[in-house]
């Protein structure tokens, strides 16, 4: 049975080839193609092939564009060069949409151009702008819709600058009267705080504007809550009239940076100095508080620091009179993450109110700033130098009665902290030039040094200086001297000496007159040695 299958089936798979092969002998044999109609199908095949080849190259230059987040992260380099964003913004709709958010996005960080109030001003509604028509203002300006929501990429506001472009707007289109100028400002903050749902940076600034009447202020916007509640930077300066400190309480607590500039603080009711009180507890992550309070001390406030122990790590106070021990000092001497610590312009009835500062260290501190002080307060530097010498990089230290005191704290310096300094501003006396000789000699990452003094020996110091310049470590760029009314006859010889290249180079007595030799001989190391830089900028002191 097997057999007959298998017998069948080869029978059945020969016929099959046969036919096959007779199928093939029955198509008849292409013939050659004249030669004309060949390269005439050889040019199409051509073509076709560069046009797929262009498909294909199309194509992979799609999978090149980079997405908005990646333009975003790089264009970020250059979001203070407003040139290089401009030709950025005319490549492509993508550069485009991914420019435009950073070029507005602190449209008021200087003098803005009046511009930019007509672009802002073409993204009002209609009601809006029928209201501003309808009270005076010309909107003749303001032809085409804005193509962008430009509100909605503002993250950082100064209104002293967004104040100031207004009017410059309101100049140009000769517009005197102050009530349009509010108009818009008025118009324009309802924009900002109704489209703007991120504001980072808000700066106020009442000393510019006559009144505060004339003025819009934010808190008391219908959409406050939201249009600060993500702030994380406020400054606010000379504000006498309101309790903007409270109001600012209410919706901000996530601020970071928090300055106070040029308040007041003498017969200032009790509630204000809870307010910024509150202001200053009630903020989650606070790293930065600046308080510029001329007047009697703002202790109320200061204590509020007890409530930011651990996220501080910036104090400036400035301007502030300790007449009496109020225990101040105290809520700061606990924030032991402290990085910097500057003190200008202060008067202390005596050292022991800022004891509580040296009765604690900081791991972390990096500068210490004690500058024209009104009082003496070495002592509380020198402890505060043993202290913290291993962290310290930046001292600076004066006062108005150096000239009384002989102050330790060079010898301190050279004691505790002499390789680690980047910057230093101390008080000098001829005695003390061995312990200048040591410091020097070892001090290999110092690149700014200012010696104030050296207090009637002014002559002594001037012959020392070609010496002085041999010891200068190669990494010191700028260098600033307290001397007046003596003449310099070796200053040939102090800059041929000198070990480093200068950047900066200061005497105090040439801010009355510098004499003409000094001028050539300045300006012929500069075109040795710096040629790029300006005369007038290599002249410049040590702040």
């Amino acid at each position: 049975m097997a057999h007959n299958i298998k017998k069948i089936f080869c029978v059945g798979l020969k016929k099959k080839n046969q036919s096959t092969q007779r199928a093939q002998n029955t198509i008849p044999q292409n013939k050659t193609k004249p030669k004309w109609k060949r390269l005439f199908l050889l040019g199409r095949r051509k073509k076709n092939d560069s046009k797929n080849q262009k498909i294909v190259q199309d194509e992979k230059e799609k999978n090149l564009i980079l997405p908005t987040d990646c333009l975003l992260e790089i264009f970020k380099y250059f979001q203070d060069d407003l040139r290089t964003l401009h030709s950025c913004l005319l490549v492509d709709k993508n550069w485009c949409i991914s420019t435009v958010r950073l070029i507005w996005k602190q449209p008021f960080l200087n003098k803005s151009s009046p511009i930019i109030i007509d672009v802002y001003l073409s993204c009002l509604t209609l009601h809006e702008k029928k209201n501003l028509i309808k009270n005076g203002v010309d909107l003749t300006n303001i032809t085409k819709p804005a193509t962008f929501h430009y509100a909605n990429f503002l993250r950082h506001l100064d209104m002293k600058n967004f104040y100031a472009a207004v009017e410059a707007r309101n100049r140009v289109n000769k517009i005197v009267e102050n009530r349009h100028t509010d108009l818009i400002c008025r118009a324009l903050c309802r924009l900002f705080t109704t489209k703007c749902e991120n504001i980072q940076t808000l700066h106020l600034n009442w000393n510019y504007v006559g009144g505060w009447k004339r003025y819009p202020i934010f808190p008391y916007q219908r959409s406050a809550s939201k249009f600060l509640n993500e702030l994380s930077e406020l400054s606010i300066y000379k504000v006498n009239t309101r309790d903007i400190f409270l109001d600012m309480e209410k919706h901000s607590k996530n601020l970071v940076k928090l300055e106070i500039l040029d308040y007041c603080f003498d017969n200032l009711p009790e509630h204000r100095h809870k307010s910024i009180y509150m202001l200053i507890k009630n903020q989650k992550n606070l790293q930065n508080c600046k308080l510029f309070a001329y007047g009697i001390c703002p202790v109320i406030p200061m204590k509020a620091l007890d409530f930011q122990t651990n996220s501080l790590i910036h104090f400036e106070l400035i301007y502030a009179k300790f007449p009496s021990d109020n225990n101040a000092f105290i809520s700061l001497s606990n924030c032991h993450n402290l990085k910097t610590l500057i003190i200008e312009y202060c008067y202390f009835e005596n050292q022991d109110i800022l004891r509580p500062l040296i009765q604690t260290q900081f791991p972390h501190l990096r500068k210490i700033r004690f500058k024209s002080l009104q009082s003496n307060a070495s002592e509380i530097f020198v402890e505060l130098i043993k202290k913290n010498s291993i962290s310290l990089r930046e001292l600076h230290y004066s006062d108005e009665v150096s000239r009384q005191f002989n102050h330790l704290i060079l010898e301190t310096i050279v004691t505790y902290s002499t390789t680690s300094l980047i910057s230093l501003t101390i008080p000098f006396r001829n005695c003390q030039t061995p312990q200048l000789i040591t410091l020097l000699s070892f001090s290999n990452q110092l690149q700014s040094l200012k010696l104030i003094g050296p207090y009637g020996h002014e002559r002594a110091f001037v012959e020392f200086l070609p010496v002085l310049a041999k010891l200068l470590p190669s990494s010191l760029h700028h260098l600033s001297l307290d001397l007046n009314w003596v003449i310099m006859n070796n200053l040939q010889q102090f800059l041929t000496n000198l070990n480093t290249r200068l950047f900066t180079f200061y005497i105090s007595g040439w801010s009355r007159r510098i004499r003409e030799r000094h001028v050539e001989t300045i300006k012929t190391y500069l075109q040795q040695y710096n040629p790029t830089l300006d005369f007038y900028d290599f002249l410049k002191d040590i702040t």
